[in-house]
């Protein structure tokens, strides 16, 4: 396993921390559980006040499957809630109770040489050097006409525990490429992920076009009845005796 990938797998997050909590009181508890070679209390930069999370690395990945096993922990009188260190882009695809639930990835970057069987061992090497986890499915994804691989795939794994650590190494080497890792998003989550990007559901841009539509009829700015065509082919045509510019379109006439 590369050097970068073994350091990812022992670190931890660390969440809901007493705001009270020192680097020393951390690393004094979490050092049950082996050598620690790096803790942090992350901290307002102005204030300096805890912001209520850290991170432990420990100098073995065993350490870290220790602390996740020992739970619940308990550190300066409040409960917290050691998880596996992941990168910040990954937590912030989904909501956590969808992600979590998935023993499925997905692969992208794959050179369009790339074969199931290198795919396949290559996360079997990692699930063996991880001591636990086995691919149960890999579907490569193809071209329908020209049956080449469009360059990525979704590996499904048998638990979440090895979907957490796949995830948390985020790069892999297949064929001499690098390919990227996160985790298979459910169509809920993507549809969830659209209406948070734009703000309004589907629904709601069809109802704001509707009323938008009627405010016009009821306001008897329109001329005819024929609100798509009138409104959807306007176009510039000179202007009136007023000076103002004339929006017309369609075959009922247009507003003035």
């Amino acid at each position: 396993m590369p050097p970068f990938h073994k350091e990812q797998l022992r670190k931890l997050f660390i969440g809901g921390l007493n705001l009270d909590t020192t680097e020393e009181s951390l690393k004094d508890y979490f050092s049950r559980w082996g050598e620690t070679v790096d803790v942090v209390v992350m901290r307002f930069p102005d204030t300096k006040r805890s912001r209520g999370f850290g991170f432990v690395t420990y100098e073995n990945v065993e350490s870290v499957d220790a602390v996740l096993i020992a739970k619940p922990h308990v550190l300066d009188g409040k409960e917290i809630e050691p998880k596996r260190a992941v990168a910040k882009d990954e937590t912030a695809q989904s909501s956590r109770q969808e992600v979590e639930s998935s023993h499925k990835i997905f692969v992208g970057g794959l050179a369009s040489a790339t074969s199931e069987e290198d795919i396949r061992n290559c996360f079997d090497k990692f699930c063996e050097e991880a001591g636990h986890g086995k691919v149960e499915e890999i579907l490569v994804m193809k071209d329908r006409d020209s049956d080449r691989l469009r360059g990525f795939c979704f590996v499904t794994f048998d638990s979440k525990e090895i979907v957490d650590k796949v995830c948390s190494v985020k790069y892999f080497e297949i064929r001499t490429k690098t390919v990227e890792v996160r985790r298979a998003e459910s169509r809920m989550a993507m549809m969830k992920k659209e209406q948070r990007d734009y703000g309004y559901t589907r629904r709601q841009m069809d109802d704001r076009r509707r009323d938008t539509r009627d405010s016009y009829q009821d306001s008897g700015r329109m001329r005819g009845n024929n609100f798509g065509s009138g409104f959807n082919q306007m176009s510039m045509q000179g202007s009136n005796s007023g000076g103002m510019p004339f929006f017309g379109g369609g075959s009922r006439g247009g507003w003035l």
